[in-house]
């Protein structure tokens, strides 16, 4: 198996997201950010405007992480992220906040055995 057939077979962790602001039993799925993704994400925090705007922060993760159930990245832009962030109540952007700081989480050092 090459190395290109590897990476295309890659999954990606996903959680649901309880929403019930949405609807009875209602749930949002996010997935982890791609490389390409956390790499833009990299460069953005190099941008003042971005790295000082909370919420262009938060539209960029729900932009990278936000999936329909086939796992389909549905939000194309900042823009169009921050246009569902102002829909959403306050309550619900925490929950997805919390699942987004888990999902993408990276080691920064390596786990000592005990």
């Amino acid at each position: 198996m090459s190395i290109f057939d590897k990476i295309s077979n890659v999954k990606f962790k996903s959680v649901l997201v309880p929403a019930p602001e949405l609807g009875e039993g209602a749930e949002i799925k996010l997935q982890e950010m791609t490389g390409g993704q956390h790499a833009e994400f990299i460069d953005r925090l190099r941008e003042p405007e971005f790295r000082d705007s909370e919420k262009k922060l938060t539209a960029f993760m729900i932009m990278s992480c936000l999936v329909d159930d086939a796992g389909k990245r549905e939000i194309n832009t900042i823009e169009d992220a921050e246009k569902v962030l102002d829909g959403m109540p306050a309550g619900l952007i925490r929950r997805i906040n919390s699942a987004l700081a888990k999902l993408n989480e990276q080691p920064t050092e390596p786990e000592k055995k005990r």
